[in-house]
Protein backbone atom coordinates (compact mmCIF):
# COMPACT_ATOMS: atom_id res chain seq x y z
CA UNK A 1 0.00 0.00 0.00
CA UNK A 2 1.21 3.23 -0.47
CA UNK A 3 0.71 7.06 1.16
CA UNK A 4 0.16 8.16 4.43
CA UNK A 5 -3.26 8.27 6.21
CA UNK A 6 -4.89 8.69 9.67
CA UNK A 7 -5.27 6.24 12.49
CA UNK A 8 -9.36 5.80 11.80
CA UNK A 9 -8.42 5.17 7.53
CA UNK A 10 -5.36 2.89 8.74
CA UNK A 11 -7.99 0.64 11.03
CA UNK A 12 -10.52 0.47 8.28
CA UNK A 13 -7.79 -0.04 5.56
CA UNK A 14 -6.21 -3.07 7.69
CA UNK A 15 -9.88 -4.56 8.43
CA UNK A 16 -10.42 -4.10 4.53
CA UNK A 17 -6.70 -5.96 3.16
CA UNK A 18 -8.18 -8.59 5.96
CA UNK A 19 -11.36 -9.13 4.06
CA UNK A 20 -9.74 -9.53 0.64
CA UNK A 21 -6.94 -12.07 2.26
CA UNK A 22 -10.27 -14.14 3.67
CA UNK A 23 -12.18 -14.22 0.53
CA UNK A 24 -9.43 -15.08 -2.35
CA UNK A 25 -8.38 -18.06 -1.18
CA UNK A 26 -12.02 -19.20 -1.44
CA UNK A 27 -11.84 -18.84 -5.03
CA UNK A 28 -7.95 -19.03 -5.59
CA UNK A 29 -6.90 -21.59 -3.24
CA UNK A 30 -3.46 -20.60 -0.99
CA UNK A 31 -2.47 -20.80 2.36
CA UNK A 32 -1.39 -17.60 3.76
CA UNK A 33 1.49 -18.65 6.49
CA UNK A 34 2.95 -15.67 7.51
CA UNK A 35 1.87 -11.60 6.88
CA UNK A 36 4.27 -8.34 8.10
CA UNK A 37 2.10 -5.83 7.43
CA UNK A 38 4.11 -2.31 7.60
CA UNK A 39 2.97 1.15 7.01
CA UNK A 40 4.44 1.53 3.37
CA UNK A 41 4.19 -2.37 2.12
CA UNK A 42 3.55 -5.62 3.26
CA UNK A 43 5.49 -9.31 3.40
CA UNK A 44 3.77 -12.48 2.72
CA UNK A 45 4.63 -15.76 2.93
CA UNK A 46 1.96 -18.14 0.82
CA UNK A 47 1.61 -22.02 0.48
CA UNK A 48 0.26 -22.14 -3.43
CA UNK A 49 -1.30 -25.53 -4.47
CA UNK A 50 1.35 -27.85 -6.22
CA UNK A 51 1.85 -27.54 -9.54
CA UNK A 52 0.57 -23.75 -9.32
CA UNK A 53 2.62 -20.71 -9.02
CA UNK A 54 0.13 -17.86 -9.88
CA UNK A 55 1.08 -15.23 -7.47
CA UNK A 56 0.06 -12.46 -9.90
CA UNK A 57 -3.18 -13.99 -9.93
CA UNK A 58 -3.74 -13.63 -6.30
CA UNK A 59 -2.09 -10.38 -5.79
CA UNK A 60 -4.48 -9.23 -8.64
CA UNK A 61 -7.64 -10.19 -6.70
CA UNK A 62 -6.31 -9.15 -3.23
CA UNK A 63 -5.69 -5.59 -4.75
CA UNK A 64 -8.68 -5.10 -6.65
CA UNK A 65 -11.06 -6.25 -3.59
CA UNK A 66 -8.94 -3.72 -1.40
CA UNK A 67 -8.99 -1.43 -3.65
CA UNK A 68 -13.16 -1.44 -4.26
CA UNK A 69 -13.59 -1.43 -0.32
CA UNK A 70 -11.18 1.67 -0.04
CA UNK A 71 -12.26 3.31 -2.52
CA UNK A 72 -15.43 3.07 -1.75
CA UNK A 73 -15.54 3.55 2.30
CA UNK A 74 -11.80 6.19 2.21
CA UNK A 75 -11.67 8.06 -0.56
CA UNK A 76 -9.52 7.86 -3.85
CA UNK A 77 -6.13 7.87 -1.37
CA UNK A 78 -3.11 10.25 -2.93
CA UNK A 79 -3.25 12.35 -6.16
CA UNK A 80 -3.09 10.03 -9.27
CA UNK A 81 -0.36 10.30 -11.70
CA UNK A 82 -1.39 10.75 -15.27
CA UNK A 83 -0.40 7.37 -16.24
CA UNK A 84 -2.23 5.73 -13.52
CA UNK A 85 -5.76 8.34 -14.90
CA UNK A 86 -4.89 6.91 -18.17
CA UNK A 87 -5.03 3.14 -16.92
CA UNK A 88 -8.15 3.88 -14.66
CA UNK A 89 -5.95 2.72 -11.13
CA UNK A 90 -6.11 4.54 -7.91
CA UNK A 91 -3.21 5.67 -6.42
CA UNK A 92 -2.96 3.11 -3.67
CA UNK A 93 -1.02 0.37 -4.84
CA UNK A 94 2.61 0.28 -6.93
CA UNK A 95 2.22 -1.62 -10.16
CA UNK A 96 4.97 -4.00 -9.22
CA UNK A 97 5.37 -6.68 -6.47
CA UNK A 98 8.84 -8.97 -5.52
CA UNK A 99 7.98 -12.56 -5.85
CA UNK A 100 10.72 -15.18 -4.14
CA UNK A 101 9.94 -19.21 -4.07
CA UNK A 102 10.90 -21.19 -0.79
CA UNK A 103 11.61 -24.61 -1.79
CA UNK A 104 12.23 -26.15 1.45
CA UNK A 105 12.34 -25.60 5.20
CA UNK A 106 16.34 -24.67 4.63
CA UNK A 107 14.77 -21.24 3.08
CA UNK A 108 11.67 -20.91 4.93
CA UNK A 109 13.92 -20.22 8.28
CA UNK A 110 15.75 -17.19 6.80
CA UNK A 111 12.52 -15.96 5.23
CA UNK A 112 10.60 -15.86 8.51
CA UNK A 113 13.48 -14.32 10.30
Amino acid sequence: MRGGINRCEASEARRLLRTAWENVPERIPFVIDAVCLLPEHIHCIWTLPEGDADYSKRWGEIKKLFTKGYLEQIGPGESRNESQKRRGEAAIWQRRFWEHTIRDEVSLIPALG
